[in-house]
């Protein structure tokens, strides 16, 4: 059977390229040159639209509909294109390997997917790290397998997750923030925006996990859950990013504590689970911000630390609620297992922020706590 003869429209070629092996049916070439060519066959199991250049470099069209490229899609001024990279849209670019970029910049301003296997979507976002998404105007994705969803929005932590119709951050490993302006800064730390109180603030909330091991009877602070804990858990008392108002927010503490070394007077296994509702009012100033303490059944207040005593502690005996235990010595007032809240009013974003602490009576016990903290709802003045 003679293979099928090609009709050539430009520049001459050689009698094989004439043919088309194995194919009875004729087929079009246009053809400029060795390299150049447009080929189109259409022999029932083979027919294709190929374009591009003999060496390989081509754009190739089956039978099915499938299209397959050799290199990365450029299209609509797009430029800067990774391994097996996409870039659609004007002024965008996907360096990262297997990168998708989709979306629009201005002149001046960036979109790009420039980590490995990274996603950029909508207009002058960015997902900069391995197996980042950023989808929305404004975003920033910028940790490995980070992912914003919004408007003006960061996740610039590993695993963290931002999502909200405008600015949040989620900037603690695996850590989340969700709705307007919310802020999660801590590893496993859930925060979420609500509604606006007239022009003065918002309403918001989250949720943060710590925990700790004491071996003596020294006040130790609680950690962030990430791997065991390498920080101290600070606790925001508003999630706003502005550093000029004042705030009162309402928290739940649960604090979870277990014996797991034999002590002098505690055993393996005794337990202490307790809970607080507290309050703590944060008055900002230029000069000398103040943050207090209160017990939110009886509005007293049982902690308050002005700039000038920062680091000191306030005990939480009055405030203690639902105790549980497995006996009377850990859960003593005085000897059993203390906590307490350290105070800090720093000018800065980190205004009138707190941790837990918590102290054994038993100076040779190993013990390990835990605490979980509701933010039940944070008012901006």
């Amino acid at each position: 059977m003679a293979d099928a003869k090609i009709v050539i429209i430009g520049g001459a070629a050689d009698d094989q390229d004439h043919d088309i092996p194995d194919n009875t049916d004729p087929a079009w070439r246009v053809h400029q040159g060795a390299n150049d060519y447009i080929s189109i066959s259409t022999a029932d199991t083979e027919e294709s639209i190929t374009l591009g250049v003999p060496s390989g470099e081509t754009t190739v069209i089956d039978k099915d509909g499938n299209v397959t490229m050799s290199a990365g899609l450029n299209v609509a001024n797009s430029a800067v294109l990774g391994t097996n990279a996409v870039a659609i849209g004007e002024g965008i670019t996907a360096p990262g390997n297997n990168a998708i970029a989709l979306g629009f910049a201005r002149s001046g301003q960036t979109h790009t997917a420039s980590g490995q296997e990274s996603i950029a979507m909508g207009v002058e976002s960015t997902a900069s790290n391995t197996y980042a998404i950023s989808i929305g105007r404004g975003n920033t994705s910028s940790q490995s397998g980070s992912i914003v969803v919004g408007n003006g929005s960061k996740a610039d932590a590993n695993k963290s997750i931002a999502i909200a119709p405008d600015n949040a951050t989620a900037s603690g490993s695996n850590s989340m923030a969700i709705g307007y302006y919310s802020v999660s800064s801590q590893p496993y730390e859930q925060s979420f925006g609500a509604a606006a109180y007239g022009f003065k603030g918002d309403a918001q909330r989250k949720f943060i996990t710590g925990q700790c091991v004491t071996t003596d009877d020294t006040a130790t602070a609680m950690l962030n859950a990430q791997s065991g804990g390498s920080t101290a858990l600070v606790v925001n008392t508003t999630n706003s990013t502005s550093t000029n108002k004042s705030s009162t927010t309402f928290f739940r503490v649960r604090v979870i504590s277990s014996v797991t070394g034999l002590g002098s007077s505690f055993a393996v296994g005794d337990f202490l689970c307790r809970e607080y509702n507290l309050a703590i009012k944060w008055f900002y100033s230029t000069g000398a911000s103040t943050i207090q303490v209160f017990n939110d059944t009886s509005g007293t207040i049982i902690g308050e630390n002005p700039t000038a005593l920062v680091g000191q502690n306030t005990t939480l005996y009055s405030s203690r609620e639902n105790v549980r235990s497995n006996t009377a010595a850990i859960a003593h007032a005085t000897t059993g297992i203390i906590d307490s809240i350290e105070l800090t009013t720093a000018n800065s974003a980190a205004r009138g922020s707190w941790n837990l602490k918590v102290e054994s009576g038993d100076s040779s016990a190993t013990i390990r706590h835990t605490c979980f903290i509701d933010q039940v709802d944070s008012i901006l003045a």
